[in-house]
Formats: C-alpha cells, sequence, structure tokens
C-alpha cells in the first residue's frame, strides 16, 4: 500500500492526477460559462440565475481542488502548495462575496416574485446558500491543506511508535527478546 502512494519517482502519474484535477476544475466552469452566456452582470436576473447555476457546478472543481492539494502535500511540493492554498483563498473570499450579493439580489427579487413561484424561489434561494456557504469553508481547508504543504507535517509516524508510546505508559514491555543458548 506504501508504494501506492509513493509519486516522488512516478512521474507519469503525477501527470496523470494533476491533468485529471485540471479537467476537474475547468470543464465545469466552462459548462456553467456556456450556460450564463451572454454575460450580463448589470441585470438583476442574470446574477441570480448565475449565482444558481455555478453554485450547482461546485462540487467536481472542489474535488480537484483538493487532489491538488493532497497531491502537494504527498509530494511535499511547497510550491505547488502555495499556488493551491492561494488558489484556495481566492476561492473563499469569492464565494463569501457572491452570498453576499446574491443575498442583496435574493431579497430584491423577492419583491417582484409572484405567488405561486415564491415557494420555489425561496427553495432555491436556500439551496444557493447553504451550498456556496459549505463550498466557502470547504475551499478553506482547501486552502490550508495547500498552504501546509511541503512544511514537514506530512510524514506518518510508523506504526510500531505509537505501540511503544503506549506500552511505556502501561509500564509493559511488548517487544519480543529472542535468545539464543
Amino acid at each position: 500500500m506504501t508504494d501506492l502512494l509513493d509519486l516522488v519517482d512516478d512521474a507519469p502519474a503525477r501527470r496523470l492526477l494533476l491533468m485529471l484535477a485540471l479537467l476537474l476544475i475547468a470543464i465545469p466552469f466552462l459548462q456553467a460559462g456556456a450556460q450564463i452566456w451572454p454575460f450580463q452582470p448589470n441585470n438583476i436576473r442574470w446574477r441570480y440565475d448565475a449565482a444558481t447555476v455555478l453554485s450547482g457546478n461546485l462540487m467536481l472543481p472542489f474535488l480537484g481542488l483538493s487532489l491538488v492539494a493532497i497531491l502537494a502535500r504527498l509530494l511535499e511540493s511547497r510550491g505547488l502548495g502555495l499556488f493551491i492554498g492561494g488558489v484556495g483563498l481566492l476561492l473563499t473570499i469569492g464565494l463569501i462575496a457572491s452570498v453576499v450579493v446574491f443575498v442583496l439580489d435574493a431579497l430584491q427579487l423577492n419583491a417582484i416574485v409572484s405567488s405561486q413561484m415564491a415557494q420555489a424561489f425561496r427553495n432555491t434561494s436556500a439551496r444557493v446558500l447553504v451550498t456556496s456557504g459549505l463550498f466557502a469553508i470547504g475551499s478553506l481547508f482547501v486552502a490550508l491543506a495547500g498552504l501546509g504543504a511541503g512544511s514537514g507535517q506530512t510524514r506518518v509516524a510508523p506504526a510500531s511508535e505509537p505501540r511503544r508510546a503506549s506500552s511505556r505508559k502501561s509500564g509493559r514491555d511488548d517487544r519480543l527478546i529472542v535468545g539464543y543458548d
């Protein structure tokens, strides 16, 4: 199992995982961009619809960013970690800002929504707020994981160390002594 995660000497596997991460990040945003084209940021209804579409397409980019953060930690790559940490922080700030703008837009649009569509409008608004909020928290975790890459905190203690520590605490010595006559 330890050879599976040893990507330091496996350049083709690193390239494949980074390409997978890039596709997971880019394709959903390209698809969402095609749905909200043409861009009309001055139109309140367009902003509301764009936030709805984009919040529904956050899972795959989040998985891609997480994959890059995990790779940065496994490879102990400080540069890649700083890059993905910065991207994660920008995404967190962008999601928080978009939630604020979305709330203001939803409050304005609520006044003109017909009574038949009011419940659907409230449900959609709640879904966008919860989804965007959760992904803002998740992208903050990705940023922190990326920023911690290459800092020497990624090494896992050998399995024998915890046993020795617990046997010292209990006063027993669990080591096997083999002797010859």
